[in-house]
């Protein structure tokens, strides 16, 4: 299993959902830098507006919950 430290999932609106975005999930955003990255991705409607390169490095695919059986 891959820990991740530093992780932000940002939720796109119920507009942007609709219009295709869907949730990033960012990984070792512990950094100034890449906290401002994100950051402007977000404002500029994060999930619809492209990712930047740098953030792209940060992505990474959530490990499935386990529901209870």
């Amino acid at each position: 299993m891959r820990e991740q430290a530093g992780v932000i999932v940002v939720q796109p609106s119920s507009a942007d959902w609709t219009a295709g975005a869907r949730r990033a999930w960012l990984g070792l955003v512990d950094d100034q830098d890449a906290t401002e990255d994100t950051t402007a991705w977000v404002r500029a409607c994060g999930g619809i507006a492209p990712r930047p390169e740098i953030l792209a490095l940060c992505a990474f695919t959530p490990p499935h919950r386990r529901t209870g059986s």
